[in-house]
């Protein structure tokens, strides 16, 4: 998981439907100021104010690999306070959405529907929602947590809440169980009204893939098969 290129509004996205390609501007914009801009530029050719110029831009990014196309809207804002090095305004660029939205971290192929389904869901919310993009990561963790069976209620039907489900998987599995804590406690503050920053999001898609990668291995698993293989041919192909 490369952490900057999700942080960075120039960066190539990787394409969500391939996982190989990257995602390019094209040519198919629609841009539109705001009506908010619109009346306070109205107010600037009176010398009332100094606004910035907003403008609400949709694209069609399309992967240079398989060509499949992803519409991104932003919020595209000509900053009059600041000039670059050419005198002119900075452009601020600030994105709103994307459809459907570039897979954040990797998910193995064996991982469960639901957790996967979960997963790809936030990725579209990291864009529009940070708060609901965390509660949703920590819904994938409870998934995980039905997925190796750990009890949810007790023997009186009492639900037992995602923090003690995690400690019973420590004792089988102490690393990953310590990881998805982490990833709990980041989702947890997804419910307080200051709210989650995309650094503690990236933090906790990071411990996710690790997570992912260490509990639905397809790497090991197509090696043992392949391992196998050849063990039982001797050699012989």
């Amino acid at each position: 998981m490369n952490k900057n290129i999700w942080t960075d509004v120039n960066a190539d996205l990787p394409c969500p439907n391939c996982m190989i390609g990257f995602l390019m501007h094209s040519n198919q914009i629609l841009s539109t100021e705001t009506l908010q801009s619109l009346i306070d530029n109205e107010y600037h050719k009176r010398g009332l104010v100094n606004p910035d110029t907003v403008y609400l831009v949709s694209n069609h990014l399309k992967c240079n690999k398989c060509k499949d196309v992803v519409v991104m809207t932003y919020k595209l804002t000509d900053d009059v306070r600041h000039i670059d090095e050419d005198g002119s305004e900075i452009s601020i660029i600030e994105p709103l959405s994307y459809h459907p939205a570039p897979h954040i971290i990797a998910i193995p192929t064996s991982c469960p529907k639901i957790v996967r389904e979960l997963i790809i869901q936030s990725f579209t919310l990291f864009w529009i929602d940070l708060n609901s993009c965390g509660n949703k990561i920590r819904v994938a963790v409870e998934a995980l947590m039905d997925d190796f069976k750990v009890i949810d209620k007790t023997n009186t039907g009492k639900t037992i809440m995602l923090h003690h489900r995690i400690e019973i998987f420590k004792k089988t599995n102490l690393k990953v169980g310590n990881y998805l804590l982490s990833i709990k406690w980041i989702g947890n503050s997804g419910s307080h009204i200051i709210g989650l920053s995309k650094e503690a999001i990236l933090d906790a898609y990071q411990l996710l893939e690790y997570s992912l990668e260490l509990l639905y291995n397809d790497r090991e698993r197509e090696m043992e098969k392949l391992s196998e293989k050849i063990n039982k041919a001797k050699g012989h192909h």
